[in-house]
């Protein structure tokens, strides 16, 4: 059957030798982390690609394959799988993690927001710094400095509502989104974008 585990957030393969291995690897209910499956439908290998296998899959000391999803999510008391984003979308802020789902839907809650995206980057002091990134209804907004400085400022106290730290603020003419579905937000597309533009 099916088997599923969640464990800290590690960028980068794992192996695992012993159950001690495993106690130091997995967080405890509730507390977010990344899902792993295992189970008859969990291929053991790739064919020709044991580099692939070895940053998503993860072979334990009793010869059990755990798929590595990518995914991160938390298990609430009910026994109920919350996913709460990607791993290689988490921001890591002074030492803790933060996901941009939760931020991005109280960004987009705002009237006046077409498209928001949450996301990290490079900070010497913090790691990562957050920075909120908001295409509104109307581009022309983003050249009127005063309203502009009222909804920075109106995004920081929602989002301190909401215990989401927010480094930077920037309003932008649009946030790159998937081709496929156009319903997830190409960070990597956009933090190049930024840096380009000299924003960040």
């Amino acid at each position: 059957g099916l088997q599923y585990k969640f464990i800290k957030i590690v960028r980068g393969p794992i192996e695992i030798a012993s159950d001690d291995q495993w106690a130091d690897l997995e967080v405890a209910q509730g507390s977010v982390g990344e899902l792993l499956v295992a189970g008859e439908h969990v291929c053991r290998a790739y064919y020709n690609n044991p580099e692939a296998f070895k940053t998503s899959k993860i072979r334990d000391h009793k010869d059990i394959v755990w798929h590595r999803t990518g995914d991160l999510g938390r298990l609430d008391e009910a026994g109920n799988i919350w996913i709460v984003g990607r791993i290689h979308n988490a921001i890591e802020r002074g030492g803790n993690y933060l996901f941009p789902v939760q931020a991005e839907v109280v960004l987009k809650r705002q009237p006046y927001t077409r498209l928001a995206a949450y996301l990290g980057v490079p900070d010497e002091k913090l790691g990562e710094k957050t920075v909120c990134v908001i295409a509104p209804k109307d581009n022309a907004e983003i050249k009127n400095q005063k309203l502009c400085t009222e909804r920075e400022a109106e995004i920081r106290r929602v989002m301190a509502k909401n215990e989401i730290p927010v480094d930077q603020v920037i309003f932008y003419p649009d946030i790159p989104m998937d081709l496929r579905h156009r319903s997830k937000v190409e960070y990597g597309i956009l933090r190049d974008e930024l840096k380009a533009a000299g924003l960040v």
